[in-house]
């Protein structure tokens, strides 16, 4: 978990707002920029992976195609939602180059772009209302918004657009507790799917799964949550905060999720 002190922002709600500011700016995403804006102003909280990018770019001098770090950290996944921003202005017809290349700015590894495919791809689903859900490698969309008070709508929503980046990248998790060896999106699949069916509770994944900064204990926890409480921003977030130990990072990720429905309702 981030610490900062207290009355301090953590990592994740800066670079969040530094990508804002940065499109902004720049009225598209504009990877020097955005990795400027990342080097510029003390980060609190900050973790390992965007630490050492920062050490790469700032003080090595490295461009940004240079200094990512090939990390499956969650330190993309936690700011990577305002890319979405250009495809709802309607200056982008689709977002998913601005995923990849906002991801790899900082974190230059398989799971980190899948995880953020995916996760871009609830909320294009989940903040386009009305309009065409755009979907990676093909030319058919989505039908307006979806029914977020299902929980089997998660994690097959989550993995139509995050395996589509996947190329065989084999993973393992920290955890004792779970033997397994494959894709961010395997996982999902074989642990997350059957978790939401049972309705198993986040305290008890969390301590099975583990709930770090890692993607393989991140992304599953966020969208068992999400499949849970998606329908119930307050109890999402308290899950979130209460049942995780990278409460910050998790937390962040399930309110930019759960905020969707509330903007559109």
């Amino acid at each position: 978990m981030g610490k900062a002190a207290l009355g301090l922002p953590t990592d994740d709600t800066q670079l969040a707002f530094f990508t804002v500011e940065s499109l902004l700016r720049q009225g598209r995403l504009d990877p020097a920029d955005l990795a400027s804006s990342f080097s510029r102003e003390r980060i609190y909280g900050v973790g390992r992976t965007v630490r050492a990018f920062v050490r790469a770019h700032r003080d090595e001098g490295k461009p940004w195609w240079q200094a990512g770090q090939p990390s499956a950290g969650n330190g993309a996944l936690m700011r990577i939602a305002p890319v979405i921003l250009p495809w709802l202005w309607g200056v982008s017809k689709q977002p998913w180059v601005d995923t990849v290349v906002a991801t790899v700015v900082t974190h230059r590894d398989e799971a980190a772009v899948a995880a953020s495919a995916g996760f871009v791809g609830l909320l294009c689903e989940l903040l386009g209302g009305g309009r065409e859900s755009p979907v990676l490698g093909g030319p058919e969309g989505g039908s307006g918004l979806p029914a977020v008070s299902d929980p089997r709508w998660w994690p097959p929503t989550f993995l139509r657009y995050a395996r589509t980046v996947e190329t065989g990248a084999v993973y393992r998790p920290r955890s004792p507790f779970v033997s397994f060896a494959g894709a961010l999106c395997d996982f999902v699949e074989q642990f997350v799917a059957p978790a939401v069916e049972a309705e198993k509770s986040p305290g008890e994944a969390s301590q099975e799964w583990h709930s770090g900064a890692y993607l393989l204990e991140t992304v599953p926890l966020v969208l068992l949550i999400l499949a849970l409480y998606g329908s119930d921003p307050q109890e999402a977030l308290i899950r979130a905060v209460n049942d995780t130990y990278d409460n910050d990072t998790i937390a962040a990720i399930v309110g930019a999720a759960v905020g969707g429905p509330c903007y559109i309702g």
